[in-house]
C-alpha cells in the first residue's frame, strides 16, 4: 500500500486488525523505497521508517530500519522533522547502491569507528602533540 506519508498519517496507522497487518510495510509515494512499518499492539504501537530496496550482492529486496518515528504531542515539529530526516537517508541510501556500495556495512564501518577510536597501530609521539 503506498499513502502520502505525513506525521498525521504516520500517527493514525495501526497495527493490528483495526490498521496494517503486523509488520507490513505502507509506502511513501513521495520517496521511493521508504516506508513505515507498524508493529507492537494498538495500545502501544511502535513505528519505524524502513528501506526496502535489494542491496548489492543480494538477490532478493530486503526491508531495514532506518530510523525510528518520533513523535511528541506537544511539538508537531518533532515528527516532521523525524520523516524528513527519514527521506534524506533513503535518498542517500538509493544513490549508495546505484554506485554499487552497501549503506549498511557504511554504516556498520562508521559505528566501529566511532566507538574504537583511532586504529590501534598508530603510533602517536611526543612531538606530534606539541602545537
Amino acid at each position: 500500500m503506498r499513502k502520502r506519508l505525513s506525521p498525521r498519517t504516520i500517527r493514525a496507522l495501526k497495527p493490528g486488525k483495526d490498521g496494517v497487518r503486523h509488520g507490513d510495510v505502507v509506502m511513501d509515494d513521495h520517496t521511493d523505497n521508504l516506508g513505515v512499518r507498524v508493529l507492537g499492539t494498538a495500545d502501544e504501537p511502535s513505528r519505524s521508517f524502513v528501506y526496502v530496496g535489494r542491496f548489492p550482492g543480494f538477490k532478493s529486496s530486503a526491508r531495514v530500519a532506518i530510523a525510528p518515528f518520533v513523535y511528541d504531542p506537544n511539538d508537531e515539529g518533532v515528527a516532521a522533522d523525524s520523516l524528513k530526516r527519514a527521506r534524506v537517508t533513503a535518498y542517500q541510501w538509493r544513490n549508495s547502491i546505484a554506485e554499487g556500495r552497501d549503506p549498511r556495512a557504511e554504516e556498520r564501518r562508521q559505528r566501529e569507528a566511532a566507538t574504537h577510536g583511532p586504529p590501534q597501530n598508530v603510533q602517536i609521539t611526543l612531538p606530534d602533540l606539541i602545537v
